[in-house]
């Protein structure tokens, strides 16, 4: 909590955080690291800067995916992502404000029917999973 502010204005400054377009973290803790002078006459007056140092630390679950995934959808909004070990086969469309991405450990082959229109974002990379 910031010591810089009045009350109501007092809010944290500080944090780490996730992004809920991404796979959400079963455990999560931010903790502020408050750096100060050692001289005596300083001691618990004077803070370095008005921004802290946060150690965030985020434990994820494990991910399993499939090792080939054929996807004949059409998405026209949200994001979503699509992970295979080997390989994707797509002959999906991509609309409206959707966000695609695909990721296969191998191979992404994208059909003659395979549409992304205006305004709809796509992104492919070979990458894949570890399966545990």
């Amino acid at each position: 909590m910031s010591s810089y502010a009045d009350a109501p204005y007092q809010e944290y400054l500080d944090y780490v955080m996730y992004e809920k377009a991404h796979l959400t973290p079963d455990v999560q803790t931010n903790n502020v690291i408050i750096l100060r002078s050692m001289a005596n006459d300083m001691w618990d007056i004077f803070d370095f800067s008005d921004h802290l140092a946060v150690h965030g630390h985020f434990q994820f679950p494990e991910i399993t995916c499939p090792p080939d995934l054929v996807l004949e959808n059409t998405h026209d909004t949200g994001t979503q992502t699509f992970i295979a070990g080997n390989n994707i086969s797509s002959t999906e469309t991509i609309s409206g404000d959707a966000n695609i991405e695909y990721s296969a450990g191998q191979c992404i082959e994208l059909g003659s029917n395979f549409t992304v229109e205006l305004g709809a974002s796509f992104y492919g990379h070979i990458e894949g999973c570890q399966n545990p």
